[in-house]
């Protein structure tokens, strides 16, 4: 399985970004926007399905992390360990993902499989971390 990493800066960065945004909304049925910076975000996909995961960078004094905000897959790359992959290129490149967001309570036991835990409910996302969130505070 080939990841890439695709930074804001990327010709295709937007275009891969829009797809993944319509794909989060066809699965989800929400009307998602995003306000955050194009340079604050990134996408890790599987080269062979046009989605993948799209993240956000939150700076601190001395490090940063990831915030993991949509993460979709075509139909037919679904349950072929396209996110297990996507996230083991995160660690592996020293990309930091404590923080994962869903609108779904069902993805609770999946995102717990892949280390995550503690879910809460903060408006009407599910939040999951695999660290203490009090580490992250700015």
């Amino acid at each position: 399985m080939n990841i890439k990493l695709l930074t804001g800066e990327d010709e295709t960065f937007i275009e891969r970004l829009e797809y993944i945004m319509y794909m989060y909304d066809v699965i989800t049925v929400s009307n998602t926007k995003l306000n955050r910076k194009i340079k604050e975000m990134c996408i890790i996909f599987c080269e062979n399905d046009s989605c993948g995961l799209l993240l956000d960078y939150h700076p601190r004094e001395n490090y940063g992390f990831y915030r993991l905000m949509f993460a979709a897959f075509e139909k037919n790359n679904r349950r072929k360990g396209y996110l297990r992959a996507c996230l083991e290129f995160a660690k592996n490149n020293n990309i930091s993902i404590p923080i994962v967001e869903f609108d779904s309570p069902n993805q609770i036991e999946l995102w717990g499989k892949l280390g995550y835990a503690d879910p809460t409910i903060e408006g009407w996302l599910q939040i999951m971390s695999n660290v203490d969130l009090k580490t992250l505070e700015a």
